[in-house]
């Protein structure tokens, strides 16, 4: 007897579950979907390793001698450094694109 009364009561448990109701879905949020998450990771992890690894490359290109060349391409590597920042940072352009007009007498809005 004890057999059918655990049958009875596993039949009533499973039952139960059935006949409750499932909760309500979570709401639907909106997604944004931003770049600050890889630019961040860019400038904490490939900006160093790079600049060390033409640090290397000038460093060895002078140690042959070749002191224009090194000269050279430090100035260009400057340069490219510099597009890259601007490129990073959103609002940089917009400040040095101000201040070129500024320079010949022309506000920005």
């Amino acid at each position: 007897m004890s057999t059918f009364f655990t049958v009875v009561q596993l039949v009533h448990h499973h039952l139960m579950l059935a006949a409750k109701p499932t909760p309500p879905a979570p709401p639907v949020t909106a997604v944004s979907l931003t770049g600050d998450g890889v630019t961040g990771w860019l400038k904490k992890n490939v900006v160093p390793l790079a600049v060390f690894v033409v640090g290397l490359g000038l460093f060895g290109r002078a140690h042959k001698g070749d002191t224009s060349g090194t000269f050279t391409r430090a100035g260009l590597l400057c340069i490219v450094f510099v597009v890259l920042a601007i490129a990073a940072n959103a609002t940089l352009g917009l400040n040095i694109g101000s201040w070129i007009l500024s320079l010949f007498g022309v506000t920005s809005s």
